[in-house]
């Protein structure tokens, strides 16, 4: 059996391993390794606002189709997943219209969103209390801690400094084309970059 602090080491330890993979060979290595870590720190929480605010989301959606007997784990992930798909046909939709991609629009979507998963939740955080030891098949959440400091690590990392055989694509469109609909306050074609319009289908 492993403590709970033993595996909770684990977890961090796993997600800075993946971080440390790719950003400490580059030039200013720890410097580096160093903002990865803050940037996914601040930014993070923001994600992670998100995620919640999807779970509120999908639970209002999927309450009545999920059997009350499935496992809590199940639960959530329907709801997150669900939401997530929610959040984002929404946000295309109604980014297509003029300034449709605002704070002053989305930010009260996420709070109705974490004020749904404060009430969906609240009997079950009631009822929760985390094991003191846990069984190996808990070191689960370590493989999936190195995945998402994988994750982490290549959406911290300065242009042109990806290695992989995709990186074109992920510079070009994958990342570019969000931060022009950032930028331009709406999703729409952006006509000066035409590798953009493969993942939008056109």
């Amino acid at each position: 059996a492993i403590p709970r602090w033993g595996l909770a080491a684990m977890i961090l330890a796993a997600a800075a391993a993946a971080i440390a993979l790719h950003t400490l060979p580059w030039p200013g290595g720890p410097i580096a390794f160093g903002a990865a870590v803050a940037y996914g720190v601040t930014e993070g929480g923001l994600v992670l606002l998100v995620f919640v605010a999807a779970g509120g989301w999908g639970h209002l959606a999927l309450r009545r189709l999920l059997p009350q007997g499935a496992p809590a784990g199940l639960r959530v992930v329907s709801a997150v997943m669900a939401g997530l798909w929610l959040l984002s046909s929404a946000m295309m939709i109604v980014g297509s219209l003029a300034g449709g991609l605002t704070g002053y629009v989305w930010w009260p979507v996420i709070g109705v969103g974490l004020l749904l998963a404060a009430l969906g939740s609240r009997g079950a955080l009631e009822r929760w209390q985390p094991a003191r030891l846990f069984e190996s098949p808990s070191l689960m959440w370590v493989v999936l801690a190195f995945v998402a400091g994988l994750w982490l690590m290549a959406a911290t990392q300065p242009p042109g400094s990806l290695t992989t055989a995709d990186n074109y694509d992920v510079l070009e469109y994958h990342l570019q084309a969000p931060r022009e609909f950032h930028d331009a306050g709406r999703v729409g074609p952006p006509r000066h970059n035409v590798s953009s319009l493969c993942p939008l289908g056109m």
